[in-house]
């Protein structure tokens, strides 16, 4: 939920994780990351002579599960770790285009080759190219806004899934503004559009008698 902070000051670290962040009482941030009771890091700084090799492990031993970061070339492959993920989730939206468009491309192709006698019937009857091919692009945005919203819902739940259950749960929110549900629209219906395209060309290009010869 939202809460209104005052800036008490501004900070660098040389970290560009720290200073893309924000230092609040702990209390706050269990509050806003409804994680009562919960720390995920802690920051230690060992005495001057002590190994922080041996410091390390004796916080994994008294702390089953947590992992004890002693080099910075440690958290940088934390770091690289996460960048992978979100690289990964560009590319399999990209595929996941690419599919939605041979699939729509696919499905209306079948759907005019199976309907050539019908499509020939109506230009018979007086069926004007444009509206034959109007037909054809509004089924193929019809199919486009029922996978839409198939999409949407399973990737809504699927994204609070992730967030609540694992380590980054509280911390990691899904956040989906109108501009999100905008622009899966907009690729929706341009990948629609993109895969209705020479379907309607096939068909608008049918002569009635051709179209009844063929069937």
């Amino acid at each position: 939920r939202a809460r209104s902070f005052r800036v008490a000051g501004i900070y660098h670290s040389g970290d560009g994780f720290e200073d893309a962040g924000a230092v609040v009482p702990v209390r706050v941030a269990e509050d806003l990351a409804a994680r009562p009771g919960e720390v995920t890091t802690i920051a230690v700084a060992v005495q001057a002579g002590q190994s922080t090799a041996n410091v390390a492990r004796r916080i994994e031993r008294r702390f089953p599960g947590t992992v004890a970061v002693t080099e910075p070339s440690q958290a940088i492959k934390v770091d690289t770790s996460s960048r992978l993920i979100v690289d990964t989730g560009w590319i399999i939206s990209l595929l996941a285009l690419i599919v939605g468009g041979i699939g729509v491309t696919n499905t209306m192709a079948m759907s005019v080759f199976e309907r050539v006698r019908e499509i020939g019937i109506l230009r018979a009857v007086g069926w004007r190219t444009w509206r034959i091919g109007a037909l054809i692009v509004g089924e193929a945005l019809g199919i486009a806004l029922v996978a839409l919203g198939v999409g949407l819902g399973l990737g809504v739940l699927a994204a609070h899934v992730f967030s609540d259950h694992t380590s980054t749960s509280g911390l990691v929110r899904p956040d989906f503004t109108a501009g999100v549900f905008a622009w899966g629209l907009a690729f929706a219906l341009g990948v629609a559009l993109i895969g209705a395209a020479y379907p309607t060309w096939r068909a608008v290009r049918l002569t009635p008698i051709e179209a009844l010869r063929r069937e």
